[in-house]
């Protein structure tokens, strides 16, 4: 198995999600905290061995023949590519994201139920509830963490690295 170091080309790129639901008067309302990163690192796993590729496939749910061949599996990001769904990569691991430098709320609402007052209402609450004591208040109010997940805004670098991210030096040492 060979591992890369996944980092965002520029700052301010990487953000996370974080996804809570809470049933107030008969409606389920789901609203999401998007906090924006300076930057952070993962390490990919990126399967080489026939061994390997079926074990991968294996933890996706998937077969060989959902393949036209191993070259269509995506083992790794593009890295010109400026949108990255990390969880689109089931063999990474989650090393660091540092320096949160902008949060924001936004309600779900893909059918337009919420009147613009009530979403307003609801993200003034979480937002309250938040500043008290981030997850553990929102949870202990009756929201439930239903979702988290990471995503890169820019085009990346993969830079060749050990199983824990310590990146080789020239000598390969």
């Amino acid at each position: 198995m060979k591992h890369y170091l996944l980092e965002p080309e520029y700052k301010k790129s990487v953000a996370e999600y974080d996804v809570f639901e809470k049933t107030i008067d008969g409606h389920t309302y789901r609203v999401v905290h998007e906090e924006i990163f300076r930057s952070g690192s993962w390490i990919i796993h990126v399967p080489e061995t026939e061994e390997e590729i079926n074990e991968w496939l294996k933890d996706r749910g998937e077969d060989r023949e959902d393949y036209d061949s191993v070259d269509d599996m995506q083992f790794a990001p593009a890295t010109d590519e400026d949108f990255h769904e990390l969880n689109d990569y089931p063999n990474h691991e989650f090393l660091e994201m540092w320096d949160g430098c902008s949060g924001d709320w936004y309600l779900q609402d893909p059918k337009g139920e919420v009147d613009e007052d009530r979403a307003e209402e609801i993200i003034d609450m979480v937002t309250e509830l938040w500043d008290d004591g981030y997850h553990e208040n929102l949870e202990a109010n009756g929201w439930e963490s239903v979702d988290c997940f990471q995503q890169i805004h820019c085009e990346v670098t993969l830079t060749e690295c050990d199983d824990s991210g310590y990146v080789f030096d020239e000598d390969g040492v």
